[in-house]
């Protein structure tokens, strides 16, 4: 989104987006198999929440609302490197750890972000539940 720093260039193992509208990035995300989301703060929360969608692991921070609820095994404390290396290792070398992270982050977002999920929500909150 334009927010790139000048010294991220100097990172030549980084690949770089062009700018995309919302449902070209939504769609694009779908292409990966591990996500990474370790900022110290809790912009993108909605990053955690679209890998879901595709079924995607995310290795992201404790403390972010949908990293904490909908990525359980992949969450690790601000700053943890060692065990996200460990967790990407295990995505990577364990075709089940994988497969039972990818179920449970789908089942997870459709149990809390589906638009049923979000209804139910909606209508216990207002009272016509």
């Amino acid at each position: 989104m334009g927010r790139k720093q000048e010294q991220e260039d100097q990172i030549d193992d980084i690949k770089y987006l062009p700018y995309m509208n919302w449902r070209q990035w939504i769609n694009h995300i779908g292409q990966y198999r591990v996500g990474v989301h370790l900022m110290r703060t809790h912009a993108a929360g909605t990053f955690s929440m679209n890998m879901s969608w595709h079924a995607t692991p995310v290795i992201g921070v404790k403390g972010l609302d949908t990293q904490d609820l909908l990525h359980p095994q992949t969450t690790v404390e601000v700053g943890d490197l060692v065990s996200a290396r460990h967790i990407m290792r295990k995505l990577t070398e364990d075709e089940d750890f994988y497969q039972e992270c990818s179920e449970q982050t789908k089942y997870l977002f459709n149990k809390h972000y589906s638009e049923e999920a979000w209804l139910k929500h909606w209508r216990k909150e207002n009272g016509t539940d």
